[in-house]
């Protein structure tokens, strides 16, 4: 059987997040034969947005059933479930939300879909799986690309970059993804995590890989650039509801201390 999770899309990404998220990320506790599922975001406007850094003191200090902190240990579990998990996504995709999509096995896209990795811009570094994740499905010289330019991505040139399996018509984009999703549950989950077994052999980062970006990600914070650009940006209208969030990376690229005129 084919499973389904809509998430409620907070924008942008609350500290807690990671509480509600993990219960998306559990294996199937009971006899259900469950071999695929989706994932999609309850707001059209965004599948889930980058992490609110106007509340960084919030992040739950919890560890995971793996000993590692909640965003690794969400992350590694998903990407290790003996079930196949798809991103169905829509609007904006960014930091870790785009970090929590990267850890699923397929990524399929809207036409509308827009994507990035914000955090350089503002004086920190992805921390949540994406300077590991991404120079594996895009290669070393685009990875660095993304990650330093901050910049926004389309659903079209994530395609062509590697990013997402496929980008599409948006009215498209379900009936692509349901279908794929129930052809695969259709087949024996035996074979189904047996192949995702040995993919992930050489497709995955290590926890300790990923708890390194993420302990450098906090750290970050204290960094003067961070200091500098951190206030301007929430004073322009980050982490709010609004034009600035939306066309981020146009923003970013124009903030106090950009070179960009």
């Amino acid at each position: 059987m084919a499973s389904h999770v809509r998430q409620p899309a907070d924008q942008p990404g609350h500290p807690g997040d990671a509480h509600r998220t993990t219960a998306a990320g559990q294996p199937d506790g009971g006899g259900a034969r469950v071999a695929g599922g989706g994932v999609e975001s309850a707001n059209p406007d965004y599948f889930l947005n980058h992490y609110d850094t106007s509340r960084v003191a919030e992040t739950p200090k919890d560890l995971g059933a793996t000993g590692y902190p909640l965003v690794i240990d969400i992350s590694t579990r998903l990407s290790r479930l003996p079930v196949v998990s798809i991103a169905k996504i829509r609007g904006r995709v960014g930091g870790v939300g785009s970090e929590f999509s990267l850890a699923m096995d397929m990524r399929f896209a809207s036409e509308r879909a827009l994507f990035g990795q914000p955090e350089t811009a503002n004086g920190n570094l992805p921390g949540g799986g994406g300077l590991e994740h991404l120079p594996l499905l895009l290669g070393r010289a685009r990875a660095l690309e993304v990650a330093l330019s901050s910049d926004d991505y389309s659903g079209e040139l994530a395609e062509r970059y590697g990013w997402v399996n496929r980008t599409v018509l948006d009215i498209e984009l379900d009936g692509l993804v349901d279908t794929l999703a129930r052809r695969i549950a259709s087949f024996d989950k035996d074979s189904i995590t047996a192949v995702k077994q040995q993919v992930n052999r050489y497709t995955l980062p290590s926890a300790e890989d990923l708890k390194s970006s993420y302990d450098s990600y906090f750290a970050s914070f204290g960094w003067p650039g961070s200091q500098r650009r951190l206030p301007a940006a929430i004073a322009a209208g980050r982490n709010q509801a609004g034009d600035y969030e939306k066309r981020l990376g146009y923003y970013l690229g124009r903030q106090p201390g950009s070179d960009t005129v």
